[in-house]
């Protein structure tokens, strides 16, 4: 036989071809990268059952070579991974996506490539079935162009900073949690468990620095759904017998919740397995904020519909539903459902990243991103603000105009957006700024800002109407 009668549809796609995440560079003087993952549906047009072999992912320019997949399912028994081939009846459609986080396609991004071709071998079928499609970065749909990162500075100890590695997470349900994050608090000062508090073992879920960390809406949006009672677990939990201890878990838990409630796994209905969470939609895309503290979640978003703010907190990092220790995990799905569908990358305004292997280095060579970037394929800390110092950024941060030590990052960046969060996120930061200032320094930056406010006062003044 020759070509197989296959017709395919990809995802991520957006504008006539596939998207990928533009992500920051691994580190200083590296280049920025591309991290691509996709879903196909697959429907056989052919009389009879095809079985697939192999998908192959070329570039039609840029920097990376071929990477050739198998398309079988994969999964895991007592830790060993199973395998087995995929065949397709005749007329029928079947959802395959990237099994593993390593088989995310990772290119240097300078050039990018401009589109791809993709090749299925089937079984029997001498020839390959060949697509070429245009590439292009993901582009958020914000007025920027790019989600705030859901936490903020100021939540911050002086030496914390948020840390994950930005191309491990599991695919999840059909693939649509490629591109997520687990996020966590981490210190740089070393020691046998940066995640966790001085002195603490981790055997407590308020051992964790991200325990109780506020969170924030990423962009103005809706709430699509909402739950905000679901118990803590109790412990975090320990290996080896994860299994085990999730289903002990579940049943103690969100399981239990589950019954009571009457809620189940339709996508119509809340997903316990989220713990305390919160969908919000922004714009055509949901994006999944979960494992929040019980009753942390505000009280005005507790409602479907109820209208957010870009940067309006949201609720407290917890460790509720199907979460193995505190942390917060957020991804985007394109559409309004946020358990399966098209994946998205999630892609940042301005912050500031430093690989974990590199916070021993002195001085620490902190990496300042651009705005629509995605969080680096490594281990690394994240600042989520704009650093204009190329070294360990943060309240300390040196500056001649004290006012700018203040505004530099957070206000700054938050300030110039076309939809600034609210007035009271800002004054927070303000706040910690001040008491963490000297006396003397506080009281030039009171001068200055009353001499902000007379000159807006004459600003206003002079925009008035004669």
């Amino acid at each position: 036989m020759s070509t197989p009668n296959l017709q395919v549809a990809i995802e991520p796609f957006e504008a006539g071809g596939i998207v990928y995440a533009p992500m920051a560079p691994p580190a200083l003087g590296k280049l920025e990268q591309g991290r691509l993952i996709l879903q196909l549906a697959i429907s056989n047009l052919e009389p009879n059952p095809v079985q697939l072999e192999s998908l192959s992912v070329t570039p039609g320019s840029g920097s990376f070579s071929s990477k050739t997949l198998p398309l079988e399912w994969f999964w895991t028994v007592n830790g060993i991974e199973q395998s087995a081939t995929i065949t397709i009846a005749a007329s029928q459609t079947l959802l395959w996506w990237f099994q593993h986080p390593a088989d995310n396609v990772i290119f240097d991004d300078s050039p990018s490539p401009t589109h791809l071709e993709l090749r299925l071998t089937c079984k029997d079928y001498s020839d390959a079935l060949k697509i070429t499609t245009p590439l292009a970065a993901h582009v958020a749909p914000t007025p920027t162009g790019a989600y705030l990162f859901p936490a903020a500075t100021v939540d911050l100890a002086g030496d914390e900073y948020w840390e994950t590695n930005g191309a491990s997470h599991g695919m999840g349900a059909q693939g649509s949690q490629g591109f997520a994050y687990d996020l966590g608090v981490w210190s740089d000062q070393g020691g046998p468990s940066p995640w966790l508090l001085p002195g603490t073992d981790g055997t407590k879920n308020e051992d964790f620095r991200v325990w109780g960390k506020p969170i924030h809406a990423m962009a103005a949006g809706t709430v699509n759904q909402v739950l905000f009672d679901v118990p803590t677990n109790p412990l975090p939990l320990k290996g080896p017998d994860w299994n085990a201890q999730f289903a002990a878990q579940k049943a103690a838990t969100w399981g239990k919740y589950l019954t009571d409630n009457g809620y189940d796994f339709n996508l119509d209905q809340p997903h316990a397995g989220a713990g305390n969470h919160l969908c919000l939609q922004h714009g055509d895309e949901i994006v999944l904020y979960a494992h929040l503290q019980p009753y942390s979640i505000a009280e005005p978003y507790r409602t479907v519909g109820a209208s957010i703010s870009a940067g309006a907190f949201l609720g407290l990092a917890g460790n509720s539903g199907n979460s193995s220790a505190p942390h917060l995990h957020v991804h985007a799905i394109r559409g309004t459902q946020a358990e399966v569908g098209p994946l998205r990358p999630l892609v940042f305004a301005p912050f500031t990243v430093l690989e974990t292997d590199l916070a021993t280095a002195s001085p620490q060579p902190w990496l300042s991103v651009a705005v629509g970037r995605a969080l680096p394929p490594l281990d690394a800390f994240v600042w989520p603000a704009y650093s204009g110092s190329k070294y360990r950024p943060g309240s300390g941060d040196a500056a001649i105009d004290p006012l700018a030590l203040l505004l530099r990052n957070d206000i700054y960046v938050l300030l110039t957006l076309p939809d600034p969060p609210p007035p009271e996120r800002l004054l927070r930061q303000v706040e910690r700024g001040l008491r963490e200032v000297t006396p003397t320094v506080r009281k030039h930056l009171v001068q200055r800002l009353a001499g902000v406010r007379q000159f807006l006062d004459k600003v206003e003044k002079a925009a008035k109407p004669r």
